[in-house]
C-alpha cells in the first residue's frame, strides 16, 4: 500500500498543469513570479515521475484480463472539476486566493484518505490509459480479481496476458505481457 506521504506529493503534483497555465498567465506582468511558479511546477513534475517509478515497484504477476472498461472520464473530470477553477481565479482578490487553497486542503485530504493516486493528469500527458478490469492472477488463485490498472496500453481487450506491479493492491501498473 503506498504511504500518506507518497500520496500527498501525487496530490500535489497533479496541479503541476495548473501550476504551469498560472505562471503563463502571470508572466507578462511579474516575471520574477511566473519563474517561481514555473520551477515549482518542474518540481513537482520530477516529484511525480519519481513517485509514480516507486508504486511502480513491488509485486510482480500475471494476469489475464476477463474483463475490462476504459475509464476516460476520469482524467477529464479531475481537470474540469479540480484544476480549471484555480487556472480562472482572480489572483489580486486574497479572500479567493485562501478559499481556494483551503478546498485544496480539503481535496487533499480526501485524495490521500481515498487512495485516489491514479487522479494524476501528469499520467495522461505522458500516455498512460486507465481501466478498471476484473483478472485471474498466475501464480495464485484463479479466483477473479477486481483492481483499477494503469499503462499505456490504447486498446486492453477481454483476453490480454499483462504483467501488472505495484505496491497497492487495489491499483497495478501494467503491460502486456510479451513472450
Amino acid at each position: 500500500m503506498s504511504t500518506p506521504l507518497l500520496r500527498s506529493l501525487l496530490f500535489l503534483s497533479s496541479y503541476a498543469p495548473a501550476t504551469f497555465v498560472v505562471a503563463v498567465r502571470i508572466a507578462f506582468t511579474d516575471l520574477h513570479g511566473a519563474a517561481g511558479l514555473f520551477a515549482v511546477a518542474l518540481v513537482l513534475v520530477l516529484a511525480a515521475v519519481l513517485a509514480f517509478r516507486l508504486l511502480a515497484t513491488g509485486t510482480r504477476s500475471r494476469v489475464t484480463v476477463l474483463s475490462v472498461e476504459p475509464l476516460r472520464e476520469v482524467f477529464t473530470g479531475h481537470l474540469l472539476g479540480y484544476v480549471l477553477p484555480f487556472i480562472l481565479i482572480d489572483l489580486d482578490d486574497s479572500s479567493a486566493v485562501a478559499a481556494s487553497l483551503a478546498f485544496v486542503a480539503i481535496l487533499g485530504l480526501v485524495y490521500v484518505r481515498s487512495n485516489l493516486l491514479y487522479l494524476n493528469p501528469l499520467l495522461a500527458l505522458a500516455g498512460f490509459r486507465l481501466y478498471s478490469i476484473w483478472a485471474v492472477q498466475e501464480p495464485g488463485p484463479r479466483e477473479p480479481l477486481s483492481f483499477l490498472v494503469i499503462g499505456r496500453i490504447p486498446h486492453l481487450a477481454r483476453g490480454a496476458a499483462l504483467v501488472a506491479t505495484g505496491q497497492d493492491a487495489a491499483v497495478r501498473f501494467v503491460r502486456l505481457n510479451q513472450p
